[in-house]
């Protein structure tokens, strides 16, 4: 849980929300919680007695509790003092609303029974679990994150220290190509990803276990763990994955996979004797080609192992064409086995018909036939609800935001956001404590601690570091040009020199300078905002005047682009207001972001003279302050002015040194998937461009993917030339497979780009 976020977003709801509206809490007599003083790590425990006292950590009796407000503020009190608590249904967790820590003081009811465990499965199958479509529930939504290192190519041969974690980097991407494979099974069922329990939780499901004498159970170490943990209808399948291509490798891990499944096997059985379960290892890198397994004492090293076990096998082939796999070892199995809930739901229909009930009349036996028939099947829905439970329960603290999509996309953006793209983990046999990554580096503690950004690649930290006073960033969306930008824009501001920092923010109405609003304020560096709409709005002696005769020390200044104005005056922005505008503020820093559309524009209406002088302004102006410029051709790119960047690209090359002209090329605020979808687009482009790489490379700047943090599942369409009616359909067929999938209360948001052509099929499709 974000305790910031969740402090943040809870006083903004005690604000904006009247106490009626809160959930209710449960009854609280006889029933023991455990206190987190900081909202996640249990210190202590208190219960509430019948009497409305309360004992502290099983202490003596003290202070007193009581629900107002219709059960929906706790107030009790302890040690002295007097707390009232608000309880948050989804979370089952009650926070503490009159404090000041953050994150707020949180306590939760601990799960210790097996029958607590079924009735949140429960709860847990309606929320998340119920969909009228033939389609895969994922849990976690998108793949389960146990690596997010990207090392650079070469790494492994510069320093060895890295070689293990390269092989647990391989070993997730191994589980992530069988997710992917689930993801699109036609067939309603639970994909557990990473499912771990306790041996607490097994003994709790073992009626036959003594816990009380089991150190283990004590200890709560993890027991029982697989990789994939699947709940159809009627059957259970376990999937253990194995990244491996050699033989003798394969034969060690195939041998470890058996003992894996088995313990989750026992663990289901323990629940219900008579579980459907089948057993599979995966080898999404080794191919039945390449390997042959010898049967009834074979050969060395394989001895042993008997058919059925070489049958469990799910070679790469196998996941390449898996819906045939899946149809001819799964449906075909467990359909020969008569599936339990559709044999159960036809013999209760039948215990229910008319010839049924004459049967029982005329030899006088009456009894209920689903009673008994739909017994396993009921044992079968227990054994999902405690399974879905364990699967998301930590110890004793259940979080179900596992099942969630929302929290899921929320929990990734904000990895995304910090540039969380690195694990702190130990390396063997160094001195170092934690990871390394030639990639991927600390951040400076201005970015860190104001723009809340935690690592940089290597090429970001150069940028950051260097003490260029003209840069010219160029990189793709996501690679952290203004990240830089924020970093360079605190730096100067919090410089002692009394100099302003000028912000020059280009992009469309609502969608400007808010991220370098946010930076300031958490910066405490008072700014004001400046919005030129176009030339009749301020002239650039007005604009300057304005920003210089301003007692604050950053001016920002949104220059909004439309259509119609950049059109018409896409030369006069130029010559007017960036290049008339700079001459007039040589005592200030200025930065400018997003300016390939003016460049674009500019080129075709006037071609060189404006962009050339504008470098040239740029170099005197360089020095006695500093200016840096960030821009992404890409955004702007247009296959008519393909030309134009070739010459422009080359007039940057001949104006500016090596130092000043950067190009970045990792990116890092995408996920993986869509990073990969990126550099495929770009690399269709470069073809268009030109010959020359170094032109290619900074028109278009590779989009390499700079971590493994997986998103979920991305639908693409790739049209070979422009058909609208094409394109109007697949818009159709998306929305009205979207629209199946979600209820009537959620809106739809739909995205388009600035071709009013495709956002008018986009309309039509809505109002279809």
């Amino acid at each position: 849980m974000d305790g910031e976020k969740l402090t943040t977003s809870f006083q903004s709801e005690l604000k904006d929300t009247p106490a009626e509206t809160w959930s209710k809490f449960p009854d609280l007599a006889d029933t023991v919680w455990k206190w987190a003083d900081d909202g996640a790590t249990p210190k202590a425990s208190i219960k509430f007695l019948n009497d409305n006292t309360i004992k502290w950590n099983k202490g003596k009796k003290q202070g007193y509790w009581n629900l107002r407000n219709d059960m929906r503020i706790l107030e009790t009190k302890f040690h002295g003092t007097v707390h009232e608590l608000r309880y948050i249904l989804e979370e089952r967790r009650a926070v503490l609303i009159n404090s000041d820590k953050n994150p707020l003081p949180t306590m939760w009811e601990p799960l210790t029974k097996l029958s607590d465990y079924e009735q949140r499965g429960k709860e847990i199958v309606a929320r998340f679990c119920l969909s009228e479509e033939r389609r895969p529930v994922m849990s976690p939504p998108a793949p389960r994150q146990t690596y997010k290192d990207k090392y650079p190519d070469n790494a492994q041969q510069e320093d060895s220290r890295i070689a293990d974690n390269i092989i647990l980097r391989d070993n997730y991407e191994a589980e992530v190509v069988v997710y992917r494979v689930l993801e699109k099974v036609n067939e309603p069922m639970i994909v557990l990803h990473g499912f771990k329990c306790t041996h607490f939780q097994f003994a709790m499901c073992d009626s036959s276990h003594d816990k009380k004498t089991c150190e283990e159970c004590r200890n709560s170490k993890n027991s029982e763990e697989c990789d994939f943990l699947i709940i159809g209808e009627d059957f259970f399948i376990v999937i253990e994955v194995k990244n491996t291509i050699l033989n003798e490798t394969a034969t060690v891990a195939f041998q470890n996979s058996l003992l894996q499944r088995d313990r989750v096997k026992k663990l289901i059985h323990a629940l219900c004797p008579e579980a459907n379960i089948l057993l599979f290892t995966a080898f999404p890198s080794l191919s039945s080609k390449n390997i042959n397994w010898s049967v009834n004492g074979g050969p060395p090293p394989l001895t042993g192992m008997d058919s059925d076990q070489v049958d469990s096998i799910i070679y790469k082939e196998d996941l390449d064409d898996f819906p045939n796999w899946w149809h001819n070892k799964v449906t075909a199995v467990t359909t020969a086995e008569i599936r339990p809930s559709f044999f159960y739901k036809v013999l209760n229909m039948l215990s229910k018909s008319f010839i049924v009930k004459i049967f029982n009349r005329i030899f006088k036996r009456r009894r209920d036939l689903s009673l008994v028939l739909l017994k396993s099947e009921h044992e079968h829905d227990k054994v999902k609800h405690i399974l879905l439970t364990i699967s998301c329960t930590e110890v004793d603290i259940p979080d179900e935001s596992t099942f969630s999509l929302a929290k899921t996309v929320m929990r990734i953006d904000k990895e995304l956001r910090e540039g969380e793209i690195t694990l702190e983990q130990r390396i063997k046999n160094s001195k170092c404590k934690k990871s390394y990554n030639p990639g991927v580096v600390k951040a400076c503690d201005v970015i860190r601690e104001y723009v809340g950004v935690k690592y940089l690649t290597a090429e970001q930290k150069r940028v950051s570091e260097s003490d260029e006073k003209l840069l010219w960033i160029n990189g793709p969306a996501g690679s952290g040009k203004t990240v830089l930008l924020l970093g360079k824009l605190i730096e100067l501001a919090k410089s002692n020199t009394d100099k302003q920092v000028v912000v020059f923010k280009f992009g469309g109405i609502k969608n400007n300078s808010t991220t370098y609003q946010d930076t300031c304020r958490k910066a405490a560096v008072e700014f004001t905002v400046l919005q030129y709409v176009d030339r009749y709005h301020h002239t650039p002696s007005k604009l300057s005047k304005l920003i210089l005769n301003s007692e604050h020390k950053v001016v920002i200044v949104e220059v909004h682009i439309y259509t119609g104005i950049t059109e018409i005056h896409g030369s006069y922005f130029f010559t007017g207001l960036v290049i008339e505008t700079l001459l007039l503020l040589n005592a200030c820093h200025v930065l400018i972001d997003d300016i390939q559309c003016l460049i674009r524009r500019s080129w075709r209406n006037r071609g060189p003279r404006d962009m050339s002088a504008f470098l040239d302004i740029l170099k005197l102006f360089s020095e006695n302050s500093t200016v840096i410029v960030a821009c992404d051709f890409g955004q702007s790119y247009w296959r008519s002015d393909a030309v134009n960047y070739v010459h422009f690209s080359d007039l940057l090359s001949k104006t500016l040194s090596l130092d000043q002209l950067v190009t970045l090329t990792t990116n890092l605020r995408n996920t993986y998937d869509l990073s990969n979808i990126l550099s495929v687009i770009r690399n269709q482009y470069i073809e268009l461009v030109s010959d020359d790489s170094d032109i290619r490379n900074m028109i278009l700047p590779k989009q390499d993917p700079g971590h493994f943090i997986r998103g979920v599942i991305t639908q693409l369409h790739v049209f070979s030339e422009y058909d609208s009616d094409s394109i109007c359909h697949i818009i159709n067929e998306d929305l009205v497979e979207l629209r199946r999938k979600i209820s009537d209360d959620i809106k739809i948001a739909v995205v388009g780009n600035a071709n009013y052509a495709i956002l008018k099929l986009i309309i039509d499709a809505q109002d279809n």
